[in-house]
């Protein structure tokens, strides 16, 4: 060999499959290196533990599934990795065009659904590696339009919310987790009749009769407790 150095085969890109069905991670992962390419598949059980590992180790392409099962959503993962250079793929089975739509906005370049087989996938990747459009222009403004009819649905269904004062967040929050008004009144060192004036308040503001539908609709409009200014 020339110059008496070994020629050594140079690494494939690196392929990132968060999915938390092992069966179809294992045989994706196959025929992936069967075509030259790394893979590494993180278990998805942390998210904050996933997001860690692939920024250190900097793949690619991250195939992405929205739905991790008890470890939350994958749609946390997809704005990190693309600021790294990371071309994100969405595969998912979600019905939920919105959702897919969102991943777009944070910078995923396409999506498949999960039902697609093992060669469809791996095309994907390739697509993906190379700069080519991995979903069609026009599904993804149709995708990105369905996200932007939701987001505005769903800040009009949080705004009640935003009138909520502090205690009355805190108590709400506490009522969510099915926390009993004496419970509640405990945990911040006030009087059950407190804490029933401010759940009256609470079931005003949002526009509920009772305690399950106030929770309900905090579930269904996806609010989270925040901090408000006043007190």
């Amino acid at each position: 060999m020339s110059g008496g150095h070994e020629l050594r085969p140079v690494p494939g890109p690196l392929v990132a499959l968060v999915e938390d069905h092992v069966l179809m991670s294992a045989a994706l992962s196959a025929a992936l290196e069967a075509e030259g390419l790394r893979t590494v598949a993180p278990r998805p059980v942390a998210l904050d533990e996933v997001r860690e590992e692939l920024c250190r180790l900097g793949p690619s392409v991250a195939l992405v599934d929205l739905d991790l099962g008890e470890a939350g959503r994958g749609t946390s993962l997809v704005a990190p990795l693309s600021a790294l250079g990371c071309r994100v793929v969405i595969v998912s089975g979600t019905s939920d065009e919105w959702a897919v739509g969102q991943c777009l906005e944070l910078g995923a370049v396409g999506w498949v659904p999960k039902t697609a087989d093992l060669d469809r996938l791996v095309s994907v990747v390739w697509a993906a590696l190379v700069g080519q459009p991995v979903t069609a222009e026009v599904e993804q403004t149709r995708l990105l339009e369905a996200w932007e009819v939701h987001r505005v649905e769903r800040d009009r269904a949080l705004a009640p919310f935003g009138s909520l004062s502090r205690a009355e967040v805190r108590v709400l929050a506490m009522l969510v987790d099915g926390t009993s008004a004496e419970r509640i009144a405990e945990a911040g060192y006030v009087s059950v009749a407190t804490v029933r004036t401010q759940i009256r308040s609470v079931l005003s503001k949002l526009g509920v009769n009772s305690q399950l539908e106030a929770a309900a609709l905090a579930h269904r409009v996806g609010w989270v407790p925040t901090e408000t200014p006043d007190g």
